[in-house]
């Protein structure tokens, strides 16, 4: 007879971390259910090495995957501004970026998530709500600017990409919106402009919206056919 073991062959395996560390986890993520906070309360709570371990386990499997790819994003913005091995300097000439470049690829770099709503262009993507952020770093500050290219964040979006200046107008600015989307594209940039013109209105209370009079764009979807 088989052994019990086998008789559920791929059925899910219930974890053997502690609720909270189970809760906790999705934090990293992007998750809403905890927040840096979260994290620190448990771990100061914590009565046992065991439970401290477990805590600690959590946090390093989901925060190694995040830092590999930080480190992969800064490398992507170190070489289109030529910057050095080192980050000491970089070189000038990394100046002039392509202007084929695929803007989707995403970035990183050290930065403050500034208040200013824009409407950005990238590559393959229509025109998206994001933020501007401005690099902490003051190479990259200075290489961002000498390329003339802006630093964004997609509204509904963690990742943060590199777009020429002339794809980035402001948030209230005209653009058109009556596109052939894939549906869920289309949903996810929906739900994208709801969320930046809410921040618009925070940012302006008291001014009348400039899209209280106008009907709301649409957004075509686009019908995938049966093969």
């Amino acid at each position: 007879a088989e052994s019990p073991d086998n008789e559920a062959d791929g059925a899910a395996i219930t974890s053997m971390l502690c609720s909270e560390a189970i809760m906790m986890s999705g934090s990293i993520g992007g998750d809403d259910d905890a927040d840096p906070y979260d994290w620190s309360d448990a771990i100061k709570e914590c009565k046992s090495l065991s439970r401290l371990a477990a805590l600690s386990q959590s946090f390093l499997s989901k925060a190694y995957d995040v830092v590999a790819r930080i480190e992969l994003e800064r490398g992507e913005l170190d070489s289109l501004l030529g910057v050095n091995a080192k980050r000491q300097s970089r070189s000038k000439k990394a100046s002039n970026i392509k202007k084929s470049r695929d803007s989707s690829v995403a970035i990183w770099c050290d930065s403050k998530l500034t208040d200013r709503l824009v409407k950005a262009k990238v590559t393959n993507y229509p025109w998206w709500p994001a933020r501007v952020c401005e690099p902490l770093d003051p190479l990259i500050a200075e290489g961002v600017k000498d390329c003339g290219h802006v630093v964004i964040s997609s509204v509904g979006n963690p990742g943060m990409f590199l777009v020429p200046e002339k794809d980035v107008v402001e948030f209230i600015e005209e653009t058109e919106d009556d596109l052939s989307l894939d549906a869920e594209v289309a949903t996810s940039l929906r739900e994208s402009t709801a969320i930046a013109k809410k921040l618009w209105r925070r940012q302006n209370v008291g001014v009348q919206s400039p899209w209280s009079k106008k009907s709301r764009p649409r957004f075509v979807e686009e019908k995938k056919t049966e093969s």
